[in-house]
């Protein structure tokens, strides 16, 4: 569900991969006027990102309870596709390592997928990770499944790479100057342009059907070279 604000008549809208912890952690500071913060219970700590993410879980948009939100301001936050999902392969498949031998054996064997592949062999067999993790599955399904396919849901759109716009917009309904902190960012940069020809293609072919081109013209853009199959 996305994260609501009644006392506002506000509902915020993202999807995994898309700042989703960090906006978490600002959008609690602003309704309670504190930051989140870590804790330990009987010596077991809770870890800032952990805490985060346990305050609201991205369902989705077909689960959303759309007529509680009727009368709400609804405003979603957008990720450039190409990055959001190399941000994903970094953070959960090289940090987090949710596709290695331990985590996921059983299942890899099962599929005949290799654990801990890199990014061409797992750009070569996506559709196949997914299958065998609801976590991978989660983090890499395109962002329309979390926001929907209609950007005229929305009466404000904001993206992640302007994160400044959405958190003054923020601030002003609340009268406040909180920041949005920068959370879950664990895993190397990707640049997509290093890649090898098959893996950018592969990339293309998989994130280019999003609607999220068709709602950011700056994205559409920023891939003119590329072979966007929309």
């Amino acid at each position: 569900m996305p994260y609501l604000l009644p006392q506002k008549k506000l509902a915020v809208f993202f999807s995994p991969k898309a700042a989703g912890t960090s906006v978490r952690a600002f959008l609690f500071e602003l309704e309670n006027g504190f930051p989140l913060m870590p804790y330990q219970v009987q010596g077991c700590v809770h870890d800032l990102n952990t805490v985060a993410n346990q305050l609201v879980v991205n369902n989705r948009f077909r689960l959303v309870d759309h007529a509680a939100i009727a009368d709400f301001e609804r405003i979603a936050l957008v990720r450039d596709p190409v990055r959001r999902l190399l941000s994903a392969y970094s953070n959960r498949v090289l940090h987090y390592r949710e596709l290695s031998e331990e985590a996921a054996g059983p299942a890899l064997a099962a599929a005949d997928l290799a654990p801990d592949p890199d990014i061409d062999l797992f750009m070569a067999n996506i559709a196949r990770y997914m299958q065998i993790s609801k976590s991978i599955a989660r983090h890499f399904s395109h962002q329309e499944v979390f926001l929907g396919k209609s950007r005229d849901y929305f009466s404000k759109l904001f993206l992640v790479e302007d994160m400044g716009s959405f958190e003054t917009e923020m601030n002003r309904h609340f009268g406040a100057k909180a920041k949005v902190p920068r959370l879950q960012d664990g895993g190397p940069k990707i640049d997509f342009h290093s890649l090898a020809p098959a893996t950018r293609e592969r990339i293309m072919a998989y994130v280019g059907t999003s609607v999220i081109f068709d709602w950011v013209k700056e994205y559409r853009e920023a891939y003119a070279d590329a072979d966007l199959p929309v």
